[in-house]
């Protein structure tokens, strides 16, 4: 990013240079002067009566315009792809931290395990899972229903990312158990609280994305 950077400011001092120049003309040539003759009273009937010569036609310089037009749409096209190719990183950065912010998260489940509080454990699954999904897929995950989400990932498979397409049946299992227990007050064995973790640890490593340098 830091010779983007660099090459914007590069463009930045051309432009304003180019702002500042002062364009450079050829002088026009200056018609000889035409020494002056008194003027003479003609008869109208002889012929047509003569003027003296006009001075030269001043032609106005348009290259300095033309110039800064040109410098003005270069910065906006450079500014353009600046913009996309930051947008594009952060958004795989976002991806390569996702893992580490969702194993980050899930340090305290274990202690949910053993205290079994399965409503605060379900919550951290469901809230972790989901971010995950949304930071490493791209895909409005905390903003679907349980039943909108599955169905996007089972019935859309050519847009849906294969790692997460190969995942579906324990994405729809965990999801399912998180819906039980928020909605229906269902309780969780220990057991089954500690497979979901390492499940979902499991998935979190297995789908993580690493960042090429």
């Amino acid at each position: 990013m830091k010779y983007f950077i660099i090459i914007l400011l590069l463009f930045i001092t051309a432009f304003s240079t180019a702002l500042q120049a002062e364009p450079v003309t050829a002088p026009l040539a200056m018609p000889q002067q035409t020494p002056a003759v008194p003027a003479v009273q003609q008869d109208t009937a002889k012929g047509p009566e003569l003027f003296d010569i006009k001075g030269p036609i001043e032609i106005t310089d348009n290259s300095k315009t033309i110039i800064l037009t040109a410098a003005a749409i270069g910065l906006l096209i450079l500014l353009a792809a600046l913009l996309i190719l930051w947008r594009k990183r952060a958004e795989k950065q976002r991806a390569v931290l996702a893992h580490e912010t969702a194993l980050q998260q899930l340090l305290q489940a274990q202690q949910l395990i053993d205290g079994h509080r399965v409503d605060a454990f379900i919550t951290l699954i469901d809230q972790t899972l989901r971010s995950y999904i949304e930071q490493r897929f791209a895909i409005s995950a905390r903003r679907q229903t349980t039943r909108e989400f599955i169905t996007e990932i089972t019935e859309n498979t050519g847009s849906i990312p294969e790692p997460l397409a190969r995942q579906n049946k324990n994405l729809q299992t965990w999801l399912e158990h998180c819906d039980l227990v928020k909605f229906a007050r269902a309780d969780l064995t220990t057991e089954t609280m500690a497979e979901m973790l390492a499940n979902l640890r499991s998935f979190i490593e297995s789908t993580r994305m690493e960042l090429k340098k």
